[in-house]
């Protein structure tokens, strides 16, 4: 019987996922940007860290295409002393274990990813994904390249997700998503599988569910 629940509660937490690859379809995989250059050099291509000042973690870096992006999630904690199980909370880490945050990165709700970067870095947009998606092979193919042991160097870790509809966690192993915002400010999400290499992207569904950032340095 605790199989059986436990597969239950796996299926019930799928569902949103299944919506959302539902209702972006083939209308959110963005077409290839024309006359992307994957140019390595620059002034910050020899730059391959950053600790951040407010409380000594250290990032490895990548630079893609004259941007430099952390290489690894964000994990600054932003709660304050407010209990991450709170409603109130903006930050955590997945099943509230903090070694999670330690090898994965810590998990926000979009309004904290909007202002969770260091100073000189912002939240990654959706026009700087979109160049990196074109530059990793397009929607279909961007996982391979972007992923853990991908040849961009990008790493990008399945670490899960809360769902503020749901309650819950899912996700690590499998899922991977991040916050973006567009050049007006407006929330996005992009989605990666470990089972394939599509990636998926569309509007912020529920500005409360916790995703991943990814930091870029301000030009």
């Amino acid at each position: 019987m605790r199989k059986s629940r436990i597969s239950v509660l796996a299926l019930l937490m799928a569902l949103p996922l299944i919506s959302l690859f539902l209702s972006c379809g083939d209308g959110a995989e963005e077409a290839p940007l024309p006359g992307a250059d994957s140019t390595m050099s620059g002034p910050d291509a020899d730059t391959t860290k950053f600790t951040d000042p407010r409380d000594g973690q250290t990032y490895d870096l990548v630079y893609i295409n004259g941007i430099t992006w952390f290489a690894e999630n964000a994990n600054y904690d932003t709660n304050e002393g407010v209990s991450p199980r709170s409603d109130s909370a903006s930050y955590r880490c997945y099943q509230y274990y903090k070694g999670y945050c330690t090898s994965d990165g810590g998990l926000y709700t979009f309004n904290t990813a909007k202002a969770v970067c260091p100073a000189g870095f912002h939240l990654s947009t959706k026009a700087e994904w979109d160049t990196l998606i074109n530059i990793a092979g397009g929607p279909k193919e961007a996982g391979k390249a972007l992923k853990v042991g991908g040849e961009l160097s990008f790493n990008i870790e399945m670490a899960g997700f809360w769902l503020e509809n749901y309650g819950n966690f899912g996700g690590r192993t499998s899922n991977a998503n991040f916050w973006l915002v567009d050049e007006n400010g407006q929330g996005y999400f992009r989605q990666f599988f470990s089972t394939d290499d599509n990636t998926y992207a569309g509007p912020v569904r529920d500005a409360k569910d916790f995703y991943c950032v990814r930091c870029v340095k301000d030009r």
